[in-house]
This record gives C-alpha cells, sequence and structure tokens, in this order.
C-alpha cells in the first residue's frame, strides 16, 4: 500500500523540543536546503502519531469484526507488548523492521503535487519546497491554582504558520506483513482508519491539521469496501 498525503496547518505547528524540565524556548525542526533552513514534520513523529491511535481504533475494529489480529488495550506508544496486531505493524523494540514506512513531510505548493507525482524526497533534490518563514510566539506559565504568572516563566515558541501544507507519503510492505503474520487488509484497515483520525486532532504541541490524500494504491485492500469508504472520505 501506498498512500501520498497533503497535511494542512489549521492552526499554528510545532514539532521540536524544548529544556530539560520545562517546556521553553522551543523550536521548529528544521532542515537545511540550500541557504535556508526549512521546517519539516519528521518521519518518526508521524509515525508515531499514527501508532498512537492505532492502538486506540484497533479495539473498535476488532469489536466490529474488521481485524482478527491479537489487540492488547494496555499498549501504548511509550509501552510496547511487540505482539499484538499494532506492535506488528509498526514494529516494537528489539524486534524485526517494521512493514510502515513513513516519510518525512515538506513544506510545498499544492500547485507543485497537482502538477505532478512526486516523491517527497524529490521535493528537496528539485527545489519544490515553499520557503516558509516561521514566527517566533511569546508564553507565560501560570500556575494553575494561584492564577498567577510563574517568577521568570516568560518562553518562546518558533512555530510554522497556519495554512503551510506538508508533503509525504506513508507504505506498507506486504513482504514485511507476511514476515509478522499480518494481513494486508487488516494492515490497511488500520493504517488508513489512523490516518483518518489526525484530522482536526492534536498532531503536534498544540498543532490541529488537516489531512488530505492525493493519491493511493492500497496494492491487495483496492476491492476492500471498508478502505475504500475510509480513502474516499479523506480526498
Amino acid at each position: 500500500m501506498r498512500v501520498s498525503l497533503l497535511i494542512e496547518l489549521k492552526g499554528f505547528g510545532l514539532w521540536g523540543a524544548g529544556k530539560e524540565g520545562f517546556e521553553a524556548d522551543i523550536l521548529s525542526l528544521k532542515l537545511k536546503a540550500e541557504d535556508v533552513e526549512i521546517p519539516i514534520i519528521p518521519a518518526p513523529y508521524v509515525k508515531g502519531l499514527l501508532r498512537g491511535w492505532a492502538y486506540r481504533v484497533s479495539p473498535l475494529l476488532k469489536s466490529k469484526g474488521l481485524i482478527d489480529g491479537e489487540v492488547n488495550k494496555g499498549c501504548n506508544p511509550k509501552r510496547t507488548c511487540g505482539e499484538c496486531v499494532v506492535c506488528r505493524i509498526f514494529g516494537s523494540s528489539g524486534f524485526t523492521s517494521s512493514p510502515i514506512r513513513v516519510t518525512n513531510f515538506y513544506p510545498i505548493e499544492e500547485e507543485v503535487i497537482n502538477a505532478k507525482e512526486l516523491d517527497p524526497e524529490e521535493v528537496l533534490e528539485k527545489k519544490l519546497y515553499r520557503k516558509i518563514p516561521t514566527l517566533v510566539l511569546p508564553h507565560v506559565r501560570i500556575d494553575d491554582l494561584g492564577g498567577k504568572a510563574y517568577e521568570g516563566a516568560l518562553f518562546f515558541t518558533e512555530v510554522v504558520p497556519m495554512g503551510a501544507l506538508f508533503y509525504g507519503k506513508v507504505f506498507l510492505l506486504d513482504n514485511l506483513l507476511k514476515l509478522v503474520g499480518v494481513s494486508p487488509i487488516e494492515a490497511a484497515r488500520i493504517v488508513l482508519s489512523s490516518i483518518s483520525q489526525l484530522n482536526y486532532g492534536y498532531s503536534g504541541r498544540r498543532s490541529r491539521v488537516r489531512v488530505k490524500v492525493l493519491e493511493a494504491d492500497l496494492g491487495i485492500a483496492r476491492e476492500d469496501t471498508f478502505c475504500s469508504e475510509v480513502l474516499e472520505g479523506l480526498r
């Protein structure tokens, strides 16, 4: 399965890190391209978001008879069992490579993508990325009990402006799914359901997004009614 996605920021976007012990002076993750730095949404971050939603949606899919694989409600991205269907798809510490692959998501103009189907890495190679200026916003940390600002609690975040578009892809590899004993159709149902849950949810530090499928090859799952309906809702 291969799905090309366009992620649109519906609010300020922030994917980065702060100082130890306090969310302060947070910088957006950027990649050097020519003489500029462009903000990106890193592949591990997107994969982690999808994994988190997969743990939530898999019990629902199981209850409706849409998947047969083992579900572990105690699993989460920080505590994996390595045995449930989600861990088999997304991987687990100490186990074989996961069947899912996610690219970095690069800033781009939608017109560029509409003109040609691109591999995300071509955005860099062919200099098709959008040079998005980031914004620096001030914040104050408030004591919830006292309702007052903490002393020295002024901090700044570097954010990507709302409306920015990011392009990337998600893959499922049938040969690795076979190796871990997961049906390609079940895997597609879980992953597409997880992608759909990103819509208007928090996909970063207070970052809401809209997800749109630009192109998809579902492979073996192309005739699956459930996958087709979820995909149609993402177009």
